[in-house]
């Protein structure tokens, strides 16, 4: 072990976060070798590991400022990275290409400021400051799937459209819940929108 320090930080937590990692990365390998299908699960299945792997690290009390940073750079490639590469891979390009790379750059801003700055309490709820990293990332599920038959121009303008707005609504200071109906019905959407985006493209 103390050749490879970083061995000791790891625990079951920190393994479910960079279940995250490998699974981002399989997405993006995937949609660059024209598996889009493939691609689509593995970065939907990235979802879930950042709700389980706070839990895991409360539950077995493993909470830890590696833990922290681990999670926040997990989040950069499977939020902030896989959801632009699946757009390139469905066809989105040209002036949307701006949209992509502004959507990347954005959630990792948003995910440094959080680092920094946590989440806030209003009107005694706690809530995220901006567009949380991982919703941005479900709702693009669900967006591509509602665009997946459409005419390859107009499916572009959509889904470039919605990557520029989430780019934006990451980085503004709106209050945005962090438990409520809204993420339950969120996250019950996304295998849906996973299943017909993955028969679509694969």
């Amino acid at each position: 072990m103390k050749s490879f320090p970083v061995l000791e930080q790891l625990n079951a937590a920190s393994l479910v976060t960079s279940l995250s990692v490998v699974l981002g990365t399989l997405a993006c390998h995937l949609a660059l070798t024209g598996r889009l299908g493939a691609a689509f699960i593995c970065g939907a299945l990235a979802l879930p590991c950042d709700v389980f792997d706070g839990q895991v690290a409360r539950r077995l009390k493993q909470v830890s400022a590696f833990g922290g940073f681990l999670d926040s750079l997990a989040d950069a490639v499977s939020f902030c990275l896989v959801p632009p590469m699946l757009a390139h891979a469905m066809g989105v390009g040209g002036v949307w290409t701006v949209a992509l790379v502004a959507y990347s750059l954005t959630g990792v801003w948003r995910l440094a400021r959080f680092m920094e700055t946590g989440t806030v309490v209003v009107a005694g709820r706690e809530c995220f400051q901006g567009l949380p990293t991982a919703h941005g990332a479900a709702v693009f599920y669900l967006v591509a799937a509602g665009v997946a038959g459409l005419p390859a121009g107009l499916r572009d303008a959509l889904v470039g459209s919605y990557l520029a707005a989430a780019a934006l609504a990451m980085i503004h200071g709106f209050s945005f819940p962090k438990q409520g109906w809204h993420t339950r019905l969120l996250w019950g959407l996304v295998p849906i929108a996973t299943v017909a985006s993955a028969v679509r493209w694969w």
